[in-house]
């Protein structure tokens, strides 16, 4: 992962300027961690949500356009096993808890 974008969500999850919310991008203003990376890549690119859920064609995971621009290799990266929307989704870690796994594991 390109270390300055790292650097930007880790701090985004941690700043408290989102609400957190589970299985979506972005619903009614509330984000997961994946969605957090979209909205940095929005602000970087002047690019807009195209609807409450959907950013650049996609919903529930990275589109191709944020992964190639974040350095990830896949729309879901792996974390120890677990895909990091697993981790928001599932086993409903907070953003702080999501920025640690991060600035650890990826």
């Amino acid at each position: 992962m390109d270390p300055n974008i790292k650097k930007q969500w880790i701090e985004a999850l941690r700043s408290g300027k989102y609400k957190q919310g589970r299985y979506w991008l972005r619903h009614r203003n509330e984000f997961c961690c994946l969605g957090v990376l979209c909205d940095l890549h929005a602000q970087a690119t002047n690019c807009e949500w195209n609807t409450d859920e959907n950013y650049l064609g996609a919903a529930q995971a990275l589109p191709k356009e944020v992964v190639n621009w974040a350095g990830l290799d896949s729309e879901d990266p792996f974390i120890n096993e677990e895909r990091v929307s697993s981790y928001n989704d599932r086993m409903k870690r907070n953003f702080d808890q999501i920025a640690d796994l991060i600035e650890s594991n990826l």
